[in-house]
């Protein structure tokens, strides 16, 4: 069964829609999903497909969270910037300017 899934725990941000996966820190998951804003819970588990929405300690009734449904819907792109941002801090690393 594919899930649909966002998932901030321990630090760490994993988005899923089934087939294409994005972790990373919640620091970095910032800088690749800026229009995501920020977090008020250290603990979320949105499950699309399980219909199970949790905060902290706290399970919640399920409905839909618009934020988090276009978060998964748009993984591909937070995918390309990460892999972006990594591109970018690889060449910077092996590649510096000189001054």
């Amino acid at each position: 069964m594919l899930q649909t899934v966002f998932q901030l725990e321990n630090n760490e941000v994993l988005v899923t829609d089934g087939k294409n996966t994005y972790i990373d820190t919640k620091e970095n998951f910032l800088k690749d999903y800026p229009s995501f804003g920020s977090f008020s819970n250290d603990l979320v588990i949105y499950n699309q497909t399980l219909k199970v929405y949790v905060t902290d300690d706290k399970i919640n009734d399920y409905t839909a969270q618009p934020n988090l449904d276009t978060c998964i819907d748009s993984v591909q792109s937070i995918i390309d910037a990460q892999k972006k941002r990594n591109t970018d801090t690889t060449d910077t690393s092996t590649n510096p300017t000189s001054t």
